[in-house]
Order: structure tokens, then sequence, then C-alpha cells
């Protein structure tokens, strides 16, 4: 893991994983600040359904497992465990009740979390995402050990 600044005044480091689709010049993947002696505090930008080439999945569940592949892309990047997040947004194009967008969130959710309890979570239904094709974000926040 290499840092992208000098990060000796602030102490952040912030990090764009190679294996995902690079961030425009607004923001980055991964911000990693120190928060005291033996945690640090991890925010992930919000993950969408790109992949590294810069292609965007076909529908809402591509996205969504795309979205959560490189979500876990991020995590393993920082040296991080599912089990350190302790927060979760989810940004969903739409209105609430589509019951084949419903059935897919719970699916792929569920395997995301591989039977563990998932940490508390926003669900926020958007009228759009950055692109207009996108349908689905996920974003994170970690507390882990330094």
């Amino acid at each position: 893991m290499q840092s992208e600044q000098d990060t000796s005044k602030s102490q952040r480091q912030i990090y764009n994983p190679p294996d995902i689709h690079p961030p425009v010049p607004t923001y980055s993947h991964i911000a990693i600040t120190p928060i005291s002696d033996t945690a640090r505090l991890i925010t992930f930008a919000g993950q969408v359904g790109i992949d590294p080439q810069g292609n965007v999945a076909p529908d809402y569940a591509s996205q969504f497992e795309l979205a959560l592949e490189n979500l876990s892309k991020c995590l393993a990047f920082a040296n991080c465990k599912k089990e350190e997040i302790v927060h979760v947004r989810l940004f969903i194009v739409g209105k609430p009740g589509v019951k084949a967008d419903e059935e897919a969130r719970k699916s792929l959710l569920g395997k995301f979390w591989e039977g563990m309890q998932p940490p508390p979570d926003t669900l926020l239904y958007v009228a759009a995402l950055a692109l207009p094709e996108l349908l689905f974000e996920i974003e994170a926040t970690v507390v882990g050990k330094l």
C-alpha cells in the first residue's frame, strides 16, 4: 500500500487501489486516518458497478454485485476485514418496492456478509448518481486496528 500524497501534516493517507476503476480527480477511493494509538478510521468512497476498464455493468443486479466486489477489493487493499465495518450506506436509484431489485439486494448482501451479523446501514432511494447509467452505490466506514 503506497500513499498518493504527503501525509506528514494530517496523518491522513489517501489510496486508490489499482484493480478497480480509477476515480475522477474530485475524490479518492480510500482515506485512512489514525484516531488513537491503536485505531484507525477508514472511509471508503461509494463503490459502484464500474469495472477496472471503466465499463458500467448493464443492470441493477450486476451493478450491485460489481460494487460489492469493488468494496471487497478496497477492504483488502486497506487490510480491513468485513467484521471491522461499522456502518454502510446503500444508494439505489428509483423507488422502493421493486420486488426483483429487493430480492437481488437481499441475496447479494447475504452472500457478501457470509452469514455474519451485518453492521448498521442506511438505505437511501435517490433520483440519480454520478453517472446517468448508475443504479446502485455502496459506501462503508471501518474502525480498524493500527
